[in-house]
């Protein structure tokens, strides 16, 4: 009798243990995966910012080139005017 309560004592540590292990292989399991989703999310962030660093680089030469070409526009506007009138005559 004490030899049967043992055993179904130790039946139940083992099933007891079985489940904790289960429980504590789908948690590792998912912070596996919730890991690699910080690593790649750390990735796209770095990526984001290196593009925004050349967006930010364009700009800062497509401003630096706009007087000039607005000036460009306006001698040709000129010439044209100025084309147009003598062809008008």
């Amino acid at each position: 009798s004490a030899r049967r309560e043992s055993q179904k004592a130790d039946a139940a540590l083992r099933a007891e243990i079985d489940t904790l292990r289960r429980a504590s292989d789908r948690q590792a399991a998912g912070e596996g995966r919730a890991r690699k989703k910080v690593l790649a999310l750390q990735e796209a962030v770095k990526q984001t910012l290196a593009a925004a660093r050349d967006i930010e680089a364009l700009v800062s030469e497509i401003e630096g080139a706009l007087p000039g070409l607005e000036e460009r526009k306006r001698e040709v506007e000129r010439e044209w005017e100025q084309v147009s009138g003598e062809a008008d005559r």
